[in-house]
């Protein structure tokens, strides 16, 4: 089965928008063909009602993060970055799902404004459009293991059309490492640091082709400040060090550690008591987060969701769970729909191998 849109056959702006949108609907949750009839043949409430709903979700009282308190705020901005990808979701996540046989990936970058001082920062970069330009290593593992792909701008041509001059940023906040979160960095002026997670700087400078294992050119630190955020036991949000990084409270960078090395977070307040986690790669499929005892699935899918039209509304969230390995509990945390898939990172693996192949036959 070829998947939803690849290099040599892409599909439509709508046609993408639409499979975007049924991919990153509120569930989240994957379902068979049976149950895509089941729902087709609902016409009435009544008979939404007649599936029947699993144990009571009413939500826990969250605990408390020990988030400390401010009135500083940023401004937070989504950028499209114009990367979409498809891989099978064995890459990902686990256990396997029949019928459910492509994940689409659409990447997001973010523009941060300090509301008081004014400061400018970038949380990632999404794919850098000229991807075989990549070090030689990337370029042969997106060439050879990443299924569909389709990069229409780089994030720096972008950022004009929101007004964003990139000579006001001060920094890069980069979650990892990984091609489809650091862009071109060599693009950016020598004047926007790269604020990066632990063991960075040992691991990938100074760059390839000095090292040759580094998945970034040389070209991207040079004459550029890499400053790798100081953590510590003293301070933690949750259960992750954390690190005010505007002195103020309004955004704190995260060391969130285990899917790549310098894996790192930002949680930034936008009201004094709501805040926006940028995860990077902490998840790849809500299903692996949500359901919780804090955020149980509804009775009723949302109407706002986007789902196919082809469904009736109300939708019923528990007909959704004839794919779960555990329909009666799949509304609550006891078991997800899917777990983040065990090995820490397929795509890091891949780099390891592919440029073990490439060592061997030079």
């Amino acid at each position: 089965m070829v998947p939803p849109f690849s290099l040599r056959n892409p599909l439509s702006t709508s046609t993408l928008k639409a499979t975007i949108s049924a991919s990153v609907a509120v569930s989240k949750l994957p379902f068979h063909g049976q149950t895509f009839k089941k729902l087709l043949h609902l016409k009435s409430k009544k008979d939404c009602n007649n599936i029947t709903m699993s144990n009571d979700t009413s939500p826990k009282p969250a605990p408390s993060l020990g988030i400390p308190k401010s009135i500083n705020t940023c401004r937070l901005s989504i950028i499209n970055t114009t990367c979409d990808i498809t891989v099978p979701p064995y890459y990902l996540v686990e256990p396997a799902v029949r019928g459910y046989d492509w994940i689409n990936l659409p990447t997001f970058a973010f523009h941060i404004t300090n509301d008081k001082s004014g400061r400018e920062l970038l949380f990632d970069l999404g794919t850098r459009k000229d991807w075989q330009n990549s070090v030689p290593h990337i370029a042969g593992l997106v060439d050879g293991h990443v299924h569909g792909l389709r990069v229409k701008k780089d994030v720096l041509d972008i950022l004009p059309e929101g007004n964003v001059d990139i000579n006001n940023v001060e920094a890069l906040v980069l979650s990892h490492w990984h091609f489809d979160h650091c862009g071109d960095p060599s693009a950016l002026p020598k004047s926007v640091k790269l604020v990066v997670g632990p063991k960075f700087r040992e691991t990938f400078l100074p760059g390839y082709p000095s090292r040759q294992d580094s998945p970034f050119h040389e070209a991207d630190f040079t004459g550029r400040d890499v400053v790798e955020v100081p953590f510590s036991d003293d301070f933690k949000i949750g259960q992750f060090q954390a690190y005010d990084y505007f002195g103020d409270g309004s955004l704190f960078i995260l060391n969130v550690p285990g899917h790549a090395v310098g894996h790192i977070s930002s949680l930034v307040r936008t009201t004094e008591d709501t805040f926006v986690l940028l995860g990077g790669d902490v998840c790849h499929f809500t299903g692996v987060i949500r359901p919780t005892t804090y955020v149980p699935i509804p009775d009723y899918i949302p109407d706002e969701t986007a789902l196919d039209k082809r469904i009736p509304r109300p939708c019923p969230c528990s007909a959704f769970l004839s794919s779960h390995q555990d329909p009666g509990n799949g509304r609550t945390v006891r078991t997800r729909h899917y777990r983040a898939r065990r090995l820490v990172s397929i795509f890091s693996l891949i780099h390891s191998l592919s440029y073990f192949h490439q060592s061997f036959h030079d």
